[in-house]
């Protein structure tokens, strides 16, 4: 398949058979599965979705060290009732 010109050679002739252009694009589009522009929203959906998912995991690992904590000060206040 001829490659797509680049924007500099459609300038140079006017923007002439631009249509015939946009048909060997969208051609090639339908071959590959995706443009440039789908794969890279593809990619940024799979990091937010990766941050996501990371953002929950430390919000978990908070609560469980918040957990953690409250139960320390609670022996802690124990065993100084018992001592006191």
């Amino acid at each position: 398949m001829k490659e797509a010109r680049s924007e500099d050679e459609e300038r140079e002739d006017g923007g002439r058979n631009t249509w015939k252009r946009q048909l060997l694009r969208e051609k090639q589009v339908e071959e590959d599965g995706a443009t440039d522009v789908q794969e890279g929203n593809r990619c940024s959906r799979k990091g937010e979705e990766r941050r996501a998912e990371e953002r929950r995991t430390l919000s978990v690992q908070e609560e469980e060290e918040e957990e953690g904590r409250k139960k320390d000060k609670m022996t802690d206040r124990k065993m100084k009732k018992r001592r006191g």
